[in-house]
């Protein structure tokens, strides 16, 4: 019997996924409770345009982010909730927001982590701190600034 180019490629891939299903790494994550193919928004880190400033660590309030050996890395991406407050403060647009397959996000886990506390995180117009104001990343003439809720009705209307 002669089979056809997509008869092999069947085949393959049919083993593979198998011999996949039957290994150790998908009993391993699936006794974790891990899901390997939920399809959902979550943070990339351009490393060459990463220059290691640790500004994108403080808005990422759920410590999917650290520096490691000078770059910005996501370090669990069960962590990273994709919604991107880290993008908007990074100078040098390092980061952006794919869709793509991977862990779901963590809820638990993310909260359980410890809070990173950033001086340099207040509003632009009236210096409010998070501890004072909800804030939020802006981004105007390729600058990366934080401006309160206060304050920004005045920036919308003037």
């Amino acid at each position: 019997m002669k089979l056809s180019l997509y008869d092999i490629l069947y085949y393959f891939v049919t083993d593979t996924i198998k011999i996949y299903f039957q290994s150790n790494i998908f009993q391993s994550n699936i006794s974790m409770g891990v899901n390997l193919t939920v399809k959902r928004m979550i943070v990339k880190i351009d490393e060459k345009k990463c220059t290691g400033c640790g500004k994108c660590i403080a808005p990422c309030a759920e410590g999917a982010i650290k520096i490691i050996n000078g770059k910005a890395k996501v370090v669990s991406e069960e962590l990273c909730d994709g919604m991107g407050f880290c993008i908007g403060i990074c100078p040098e647009g390092a980061l952006s927001v794919e869709e793509r397959y991977t862990v779901e996000f963590n809820r638990e886990k993310a909260e359980s982590q410890p809070k990173q506390k950033d001086t340099s995180i207040h509003c632009f117009t009236c210096g409010a701190s998070e501890d004072i104001s909800y804030l939020l990343p802006l981004r105007h003439n390729m600058q990366s600034m934080w401006v309160c809720t206060r304050c920004l009705p005045k920036l919308i209307h003037g």
